[in-house]
């Protein structure tokens, strides 16, 4: 029988861990990256769900070797169709900026997509599999912003979501970067009503999006894979970045 994949980064996050929710009820095998925040994750234990436990903030030669060498032994040779969706994202705040922390941010936003990318188009040129890359970006890049460690790094992952389009067009992977602004979910909780507010008056309805429709939006493209839209960037923020 052959298997659905999809790799999740940032599975414990909110949106991770709805996609997940996702693809496990359609019957995917997903493998998640999860980092070491010793958040609980109720996946474990599902049958088809496999964790990584891994600090994508601070790749180096030796651990990307070790993470490649993971998700490789989860990977079946009978896979017809692998997906990766990075999710993981981290906003540093100002008081935080100093060189390490520009590393990290870059680390867990852009070099990792990298990282992953290159080890699943091993499977990519094989006949027969297909698959796609989603990478969940920020509206924040669409504007003008001081918070450099986020800004930098997430800017450089659109940058390199251009390139992948064109490298994985050979395999027929298309390539595809989801931009939000904040949207509606248990994390979201804690964002002030003044900040809630704000963010709907940039809206062109006044509305906000809910995690349900960012993650409904995101399977959407996985399961059409159109090659025709390869390389775009999706603003899904009900047209706030257009009051930027």
């Amino acid at each position: 029988m052959s298997i659905k994949i999809v790799v999740i980064t940032g599975v414990t996050g909110a949106l991770g861990s709805r996609l997940a929710d996702k693809y496990i009820a359609g019957k995917y095998h997903v493998i998640g990256i999860s980092g070491i925040s010793g958040k609980s994750n109720p996946h474990i234990g599902t049958a088809n769900y496999c964790e990584i436990p891994f600090d994508l903030e601070r790749l180096d030669e030796k651990n990307s070797k070790n993470l490649v060498a993971l998700i490789e032994g989860q990977i079946p040779e009978r896979a017809y169709s692998i997906s990766l969706i990075h999710c993981a994202g981290k906003y540093f705040h100002k008081n935080e900026e100093n060189p390490d922390v520009l590393d990290r941010s870059y680390s867990l936003h852009c070099k990792s997509l990298y990282l992953l990318s290159e080890c699943l188009s091993r499977y990519w040129g094989n006949a027969g599999t297909t698959g796609c890359i989603v990478a969940v970006s920020s509206n924040l890049t669409k504007r003008h912003n001081d918070n450099i460690p986020y800004i930098v790094s997430k800017s450089a992952m659109n940058a390199l979501m251009q390139g992948l389009s064109f490298r994985m067009g050979k395999f027929g992977i298309p390539c595809y970067t989801v931009l939000p602004g904040i949207f509606m979910s248990p994390m979201s909780q804690n964002t002030s009503e003044q900040k809630i507010e704000q963010i709907r008056s940039r809206s062109i309805n006044r509305q906000i999006v809910d995690i349900e429709d960012l993650a409904s939006f995101i399977t959407q493209l996985e399961k059409e894979k159109k090659m025709y839209l390869s390389s775009q960037e999706f603003c899904v923020d009900y047209g706030n970045s257009l009051r930027f």
